[in-house]
C-alpha cells in the first residue's frame, strides 16, 4: 500500500508561508503527523487536518507574498534607475527611438480609432440607418447614397418596425445680410432631425421640431453672421435660385460639431422647402440625398428589407433610366468606413487602404524601436556579467535575473511612452492636422476606454517584445562560465546580424513608401488633363437671362477673347445615365455643351468632327463620343462614326470621337464619355477664355460686371487650372506625411546602427591599437570593422526592394485608377538614402579611431 501524501497545493501554499531557515525540517513534520493520522484516522480525516493548518498560514503566506514581492520590485526599479543613469548613451537611443515610434503609434492610432467610431456619439447610432440602393447600369452596380423622395414618409407609414424617417437634401443658396452676399449649402431635413441625431444646440430647444420657417444654423455660421449677438429670433434673408427670396427666424444655433461627425450643417431648414427646385415630394422619379430611418430594434432591419420590394417597382416604374435591384440599410456607426463604396454618400470617410497603410507604417516603427532595444541590451550587458554571476552565485534565480531586466525593461517603455505622448499631443496630432487642413485627430474626441486600453496594450508589447530575448539570453549563463571569462556578449552573431537585417528591412520598406507616394503625387499633379485649362475662367449662372446679361457685358472686356456655354463642365457637372448599344445595356457619362467649347478647352479630335454653329443634337441627333466609349464596344475610332445607341427613347448617331479627358476624381477610372450640342437657352456654365497676361486684371473687371448686375449672388468665378486643387493638395499633403516617416524610420534605424557600430569599435579596441601599432591605416581599420554593416544594408535593400514593389503596387492600384508606373528610381533613390545615411552614421567612428592612441590603449589594458 502506498504512503499517504498531503494535496499538493497545499504542500505548495504551506512551503511559502514558513521560513527557509526552518522550512525542511517543518514540512516533514507536516507530512509525518499527516501520515499517522491517516493510518489511524483515514485519508479524509488527515486531508481535512492538513487543510486546516494551510489556513491558519495564510495570513503569514499573503503577508509575506507581498511584503517580499513590494521589496523584489523596489530593489528591481532601483537597479534599473541606477542602470539607465549609468548607461546613458543607450537609454537616450533607446528612449528616443521608443518616443518616436510610440509618437507615431498614438497618431496613427487617433486616425484609426476616429474612423471606426465615427458617429457613434448619437445617442440612438445602433438603432438609426441609412437607406443605400443598387442602381443597375447595365452589368455594373452602382451602390448609391440618394433615394426616392417619398420613400422615407412611406416607409415610416407602412412598415410598423420603423420609428421614424428623416430625409436630408440640400439646396445652394445665397444668404444676403446688408449689402453682403455669401453663397451658402442648405441642408433641408425633416422637422425631427435634431431629436434623431444627437447634435447638440448652444441655444434653442433641440426637442422642438423645426418649423416651416425656422432655420438652425451652426456655430460658425451664425458667429459669422451675427458676431457676438444673440442670433435668436433674427430674421436671416435667403435667395434660392437667384430670383426666389424666403425669410427665416433663426430658432437654434449648434455647438461646434465633434470631430468624430462624419456629415454635418451650415444651416437647416424645413423640407417642404424642396418645392423651390420644382420638386413633387410625392414623384417617386425624384430624389433626394439621403433617407435615414429609426428602428426599435437593430435586428428589425431584416424584416424590413423583407418589405422594400414593394418601394423598389414604385421607383423603377417611375424613373426607367435608374432602376433600383435593391435597398440596403447601413448603420449609422459605419458609415464612415464604407463611404468609399457609395457614390454620392452623405458620409466622409477615409479609403481602407489608408487605414491599412497607417497601421503598417506604426507597426514598422515600433518594430524598428524595439530592435533597436534587443541588439543594445545584448551589447551593453557585457558590462554587467559580473553582476549577473554574483547574482547567481548567491542564490538569485533566472526568474528573479528575467525579472530585473524585464523590469528594466518596462522603466524604459514607461519612460518612452510618456514621451511619446507628449510629442503625439504638442508636436504630431497638431501637425497631421495642419496637413489635412482640419481638426480630425482630437485626444479630447477619442473614447477614454480605448485610448488607455491602447497605452496598456503598447506598454506590454513593446515592453515583452524587446525585453524578452535580452531578459531570458542574458540569465541563461552561468556563474562559472562568466568568472571564467568564456562568456562573450555583443558579439556579431547569426541572430544579432538578423535582426539589424530586418531592421533595415523595415527601414528601406518605409523609405520606398515614401518615395513612390511621393512619385505618384508629382505624377498626378502632371498628368495631362486632356484638355488645356490655361486662361480660362468659368462663371456658374442660375438661368438663360443671368447667362445672355452676363454674356453682353462680359464680352465687351478688353481682355476677354472668347466666350462659351454649357450645361455640364468638367470637374463640377456631369450626368450619368445608363445607355443601351446593340441591344446591351451599360453606364456612360454625358456632357452638354455649346459651339466652341471643344475648341476653346483644345480637346482633340481622333476622328469625325466636332460640333459647330448648326450642330444641335435634338434636331440631328448627333453626339460625339470619347476614346473609352470606342474602346470598351471594341470598335476603332474610324469604324465607330456613323453608329447609334439608346438613352431612354432617344437615338444618336456618332459623329465624332474626341480624346479622353479626366472630369471627375483622379481616383476613379475614366468612363465611356459622350457630348451633346444644346441650344444657348439651356448654358449654365460660362467659360471666358483671357488674353494671356491679362488674367488677373480680368478676372477683377469680371467681378466688378458680376456684382454690378448680380447683387445679390455671390461671385462663383474659379480658373480652370484651380479646378482640381482639393485633390493636389490632398496628394502632397500624403507626399510631405510618408516623407516625414520615412525620414523618422531612417533615423530610428540609424540610432541603433550608430550605438551597435560605438559598442563593435568599444569592444575591438585592443585589436585597433595593435593593427595601428604595426601600420593599419585609419581607412583600412574603418573598412575592416564596418563592412560587415555594409553588407547587411544591401542584404537588406535585396529583401525590401522585390516586397517593396508588390506592396506599393497593390496599393496604389487599389486606390487610384491610373497610379505611377514604378521604376527603378524608387528603388536607387531608396537605396542611395538609406545606404548614404548609414554610411555617415558608421562614418562617425572613424573618428574615434583615428583619435585613439594605442599607447593609452595597451597601458590601460
Amino acid at each position: 500500500m502506498k504512503t499517504p501524501h498531503p494535496p499538493n497545493i497545499a504542500q505548495w501554499i504551506l512551503r511559502r508561508s514558513i521560513s527557509p531557515n526552518i522550512q525542511y525540517g517543518a514540512m516533514g513534520d507536516f507530512e509525518q503527523i499527516y501520515t499517522e493520522i491517516a493510518e489511524s484516522d483515514g485519508r479524509r480525516c488527515a486531508t481535512l487536518w492538513y487543510w486546516r493548518q494551510v489556513a491558519r498560514s495564510i495570513p503569514f503566506f499573503v503577508s509575506d507574498t507581498i511584503l517580499w514581492t513590494f521589496i523584489m520590485l523596489k530593489n528591481y526599479f532601483l537597479v534599473a534607475r541606477r542602470n539607465l543613469y549609468k548607461n546613458k548613451a543607450s537609454s537616450f537611443v533607446n528612449i528616443v527611438g521608443l518616443s518616436v515610434a510610440v509618437a507615431i503609434a498614438v497618431t496613427v492610432f487617433l486616425f484609426i480609432e476616429r474612423q471606426f467610431t465615427m458617429d457613434g456619439y448619437h445617442e440612438n447610432a445602433d438603432n438609426i440607418f441609412l437607406v443605400e440602393n443598387q442602381i443597375a447600369r447595365g452589368k455594373d452596380v452602382q451602390l448609391r447614397g440618394d433615394t426616392p423622395v417619398p420613400l422615407g414618409p412611406a416607409m415610416q407609414a407602412r412598415i410598423p418596425q420603423v420609428k421614424r424617417a428623416i430625409r436630408v437634401g440640400g439646396l445652394s443658396s445665397t444668404f444676403k445680410v446688408g449689402d453682403n452676399t455669401f453663397r451658402e449649402y442648405v441642408r433641408l431635413v425633416d422637422p425631427e432631425f435634431l431629436d434623431m441625431f444627437s447634435f447638440e444646440l448652444r441655444l434653442g430647444d433641440k426637442a422642438a421640431p423645426i418649423g416651416h420657417d425656422d432655420i438652425v444654423l451652426s456655430d460658425e455660421m451664425a458667429k459669422k453672421y451675427f458676431g457676438e449677438e444673440n442670433p435668436m429670433g433674427q430674421d436671416l434673408t435667403v435667395i434660392f435660385n437667384d430670383q426666389e427670396t424666403r425669410v427665416f427666424t433663426v430658432r437654434g444655433v449648434a455647438k461646434p460639431f465633434r470631430s468624430k461627425s462624419s456629415f454635418s450643417f451650415n444651416a437647416l431648414i424645413h423640407y417642404d422647402h424642396i418645392s423651390i427646385r420644382g420638386t413633387d415630394q410625392t414623384d417617386w422619379g425624384s430624389t433626394t440625398r439621403s433617407t435615414f430611418i429609426e428602428v426599435a430594434n437593430p435586428a428589425d432591419i431584416e424584416i424590413i428589407a423583407g418589405q422594400m420590394d414593394s418601394f423598389r417597382l414604385q421607383q423603377n416604374e417611375a424613373n426607367v433610366n435608374r432602376p433600383i435591384t435593391q435597398f440596403e440599410f447601413a448603420n449609422l456607426r459605419s458609415l464612415s468606413v464604407n463611404s468609399h463604396n457609395v457614390s454620392g454618400d452623405i458620409s466622409g470617410g477615409t479609403h481602407p487602404a489608408s487605414i491599412i497603410v497607417m497601421g503598417l507604417v506604426s507597426l514598422f516603427m515600433l518594430l524598428l524601436s524595439c530592435i533597436n532595444y534587443m541588439n543594445l541590451a545584448v551589447a551593453t550587458a557585457s558590462r554587467r556579467l559580473k553582476e549577473i554571476g554574483i547574482r547567481k552565485a548567491i542564490g538569485s534565480s533566472k526568474g528573479q535575473i528575467v525579472g530585473q531586466f524585464l523590469t528594466e525593461n518596462i522603466l524604459t517603455c514607461v519612460l518612452a511612452l510618456g514621451v511619446g505622448v507628449g510629442i503625439a499631443y504638442f508636436f504630431f496630432a497638431p501637425g497631421f492636422n495642419v496637413l489635412i487642413q482640419g481638426d480630425g485627430l482630437d485626444f479630447g474626441d477619442a473614447t477614454l476606454k480605448y485610448f488607455w486600453m491602447f497605452l496598456a496594450g503598447l506598454l506590454l508589447i513593446t515592453g515583452l517584445i524587446s525585453g524578452a530575448y535580452p531578459a531570458f539570453y542574458i540569465s541563461s549563463f552561468s556563474p562559472t562560465a562568466i568568472f571564467r571569462g568564456s562568456t562573450k556578449l555583443g558579439g556579431e552573431n547569426i541572430f544579432t546580424r538578423g535582426l539589424l537585417t530586418f531592421q533595415f528591412v523595415l527601414a528601406f520598406l518605409t523609405m520606398i513608401m515614401g518615395v513612390v507616394m511621393a512619385q505618384n503625387a508629382n505624377y498626378q499633379a502632371d498628368r495631362d488633363w486632356g484638355y488645356d485649362s490655361e486662361l480660362l475662367l468659368v462663371l456658374q449662372t442660375q438661368n438663360e437671362s443671368q447667362f445672355s446679361v452676363l454674356e453682353t457685358e462680359l464680352a465687351q472686356l478688353s481682355g476677354v477673347e472668347e466666350i462659351v456655354g454649357a450645361r455640364s463642365h468638367f470637374a463640377r457637372s456631369w450626368d450619368q445615365p445608363t445607355i443601351e448599344v446593340d441591344g446591351e445595356k451599360f453606364g456612360a457619362v454625358r456632357f452638354d455643351i455649346g459651339e466652341g467649347f471643344l475648341d476653346m478647352y483644345d480637346v482633340s479630335m481622333i476622328s469625325g468632327r466636332g460640333f459647330d454653329a448648326s450642330s444641335l443634337t435634338e434636331i440631328d441627333g448627333t453626339v460625339i463620343v470619347n476614346e473609352k466609349f470606342v474602346t470598351t464596344r471594341g470598335w476603332t475610332p474610324e469604324s465607330a462614326l456613323g453608329k447609334s445607341f439608346r438613352e431612354d427613347s432617344l437615338t444618336y448617331s456618332i459623329a465624332g470621337v474626341a480624346g479622353n479627358f479626366i472630369y471627375g476624381y483622379f481616383y476613379d477610372e475614366i468612363e465611356p464619355t459622350y457630348m451633346r450640342a444644346i441650344p444657348e437657352e439651356d448654358y449654365r456654365y460660362m467659360s471666358l477664355k483671357l488674353a494671356a497676361g491679362a488674367g488677373v486684371q480680368t478676372e477683377v473687371a469680371v467681378r466688378d460686371v458680376w456684382k454690378r448686375l448680380l447683387p445679390d449672388q455671390e461671385y462663383n468665378g474659379f480658373f480652370q487650372d484651380t479646378a482640381f486643387q482639393e485633390i493636389f493638395q490632398e496628394n502632397t499633403n500624403i507626399k510631405t506625411i510618408f516623407k516625414i516617416i520615412a525620414v523618422l524610420a531612417l533615423f530610428i534605424a540609424c540610432l541603433g546602427l550608430f550605438s551597435l557600430a560605438s559598442q563593435k569599435v568599444a569592444r575591438r579596441m585592443k585589436e585597433i591599437s595593435i593593427r595601428k601599432v604595426l601600420g593599419a591605416s585609419v581607412p583600412h581599420l574603418a573598412r575592416k570593422i564596418n563592412r560587415s554593416f555594409v553588407i547587411i544594408i544591401v542584404i537588406a535593400a535585396a529583401i525590401a526592394s522585390p516586397v517593396g514593389y508588390f506592396a506599393m503596387d497593390a496599393l496604389l492600384s487599389s486606390i487610384y485608377a491610373d497610379p505611377v508606373t514604378i521604376g527603378p528610381s524608387a528603388f536607387l533613390l531608396s537605396f542611395a538614402f538609406v545606404l548614404v545615411t548609414a554610411v555617415l552614421t558608421i562614418a562617425t567612428q572613424v573618428g574615434k579611431l583615428a583619435r585613439a592612441n594605442p599607447a593609452e590603449v595597451l597601458r590601460n589594458e
